[in-house]
């Protein structure tokens, strides 16, 4: 972190729960229209709050959307990651959706920085050639201290749905999209 207190090196923890998932439990993992049961983010922020003081070395609380997750994760999970073309260009792909939704809905402005980060984890197989988005909604007037956006406060639920969902529906190499809803501190603006 900027303060070298070692923050950037802590863990992010993800939650999801199942009675938030698409109600017509088909084999995806998206969160697409009608079906989608309102998400209880009141009780999400609980969680959010909690996990870092609780746990030490988790700094970062990140939602995850689509099906639950059926076991642990381990090195089989992690896909090995150089930065190549494809992997530049899915990145760029999935920053483009989201800084398009965000200017068609004309969110630009209420939202001071939207990272979209791609990290090596295929949460779905061990095929090791899949990766995830996670999304980070950041507002802050001086970016020493700021807010996750909080979906259906600071930017429409509705929003962060359609992002997810173009996102995966774009490129069937993205395994999950997350949302990093951690304020700073404890976590850093953007991940390294």
């Amino acid at each position: 972190g900027v303060q070298g207190d070692g923050r950037t090196y802590s863990y992010a923890c993800s939650v999801f729960f199942d009675q938030y998932l698409n109600n017509n439990n088909n084999n995806n993992n998206n969160n697409n229209g009608d079906n989608q049961t309102k998400i209880d983010w009141d009780e999400i922020y609980k969680l959010v709050y909690e996990i870092p003081k609780v746990i030490h070395k988790v700094n970062r609380v990140v939602f995850i959307f689509g099906n639950s997750i059926s076991s642990p994760l381990c090195s089989e999970n992690v896909t090995p990651t150089t930065l190549t073309k494809d992997v530049l260009y899915q990145l760029q792909e999935a920053d483009n959706i989201v800084n398009t939704i965000l200017f068609d809905n004309n969110l630009v402005s209420s939202i001071s920085q939207f990272p979209v980060i791609s990290i090596p984890i295929d949460f779905d197989s061990n095929s090791k050639t899949k990766h995830s988005i996670v999304l980070r909604p950041f507002i802050t007037n001086d970016f020493m201290t700021g807010k996750a956006a909080r979906p259906g406060k600071d930017i429409p639920e509705e929003i962060i749905f359609q992002m997810v969902d173009s996102i995966l529906e774009n490129d069937s190499n993205v395994s999950r999209v997350a949302i990093d809803l951690t304020n700073k501190p404890p976590g850093t603006t953007e991940w390294e």
